[in-house]
């Protein structure tokens, strides 16, 4: 299958905020933030995978990770390096996010993320209501790597 990587644009809100929601993820402000997600699409409509970025200073929120559930390995790490690359440009030293679940966990932490403290997060990043709608979730894992 080919995939195709791309930055959101707002005529990608509406199936954006869809797939996010269908599998179970915070679509909050997507609307505002859509040109700060990168999408993977089967070179069509449909989406396969999606990341955003939120960038506080040095600091970046990686948000709403959701791959689909045929999606190999090698193409999830595409997709962290596109948004590595564009948190590159905008100067980001450390991408945090919260992690739900025990095999995201375990995904993330064999491509260089570690466990951290929810106060280890940078102050206006643990105000976000996404952060905080995030660490809501039972089984929950704030996460940091650096860049």
């Amino acid at each position: 299958m080919f995939y195709q990587l791309k930055i959101a644009e707002p005529s990608d809100s509406g199936r954006l905020i869809e797939f996010v929601k269908e599998a179970g993820s915070n679509a909050d402000g997507i609307p505002e933030r859509i040109d700060q997600f990168v999408l993977m699409t089967d070179g069509g409509e449909k989406i396969s995978a999606c990341i955003g970025l939120e960038v506080y200073e040095e600091n970046g929120l990686l948000r709403s990770l959701v791959v689909s559930k045929d999606l190999d390995q090698a193409y999830i790490l595409s997709l962290f390096r596109s948004v590595h690359e564009a948190g590159r440009k905008k100067n980001v030293k450390n991408y945090y996010l919260v992690a739900g679940g025990q095999a995201s966990i375990d995904f993330l932490e064999a491509v260089g993320f570690k466990r951290v403290p929810e106060d280890r997060l940078p102050k206006g990043m643990l105000e976000s209501e996404h952060v905080q709608t995030s660490l809501r979730r039972k089984g929950s894992a704030v996460m940091v790597k650096n860049a």
